[in-house]
């Protein structure tokens, strides 16, 4: 599992626009040779977080939030 945590602006995004970059970062993570699904996860207007993962995945999600996210960050991914 790759979280990749983004800010509020993802939120207002068509999900077509919310699929194709969660299609681009996964690319990005495979070609940086990082292993695994990439799950996009990023904080609502309410403070509340949305996400795309996996269905298998989704209740562990359900149970973090943004700032937790966060403090687990130990990479950056370039995309190029």
């Amino acid at each position: 599992m790759i979280l990749i945590p983004l800010n509020e602006q993802f939120y207002y995004k068509p999900s077509s626009v919310q699929s194709d970059a969660e299609n681009f970062l996964q690319m990005c993570a495979s070609r940086a040779g990082l292993a695994g699904t990439v799950v996009l996860i990023w904080p609502t207007p309410s403070g509340d977080i949305q996400f795309m993962a996996p269905t298998p995945w989704q209740s562990f999600i359900k149970g973090i939030n943004i700032n937790w996210v966060m403090r687990q960050v130990n990479k950056t991914l370039t995309c190029h």
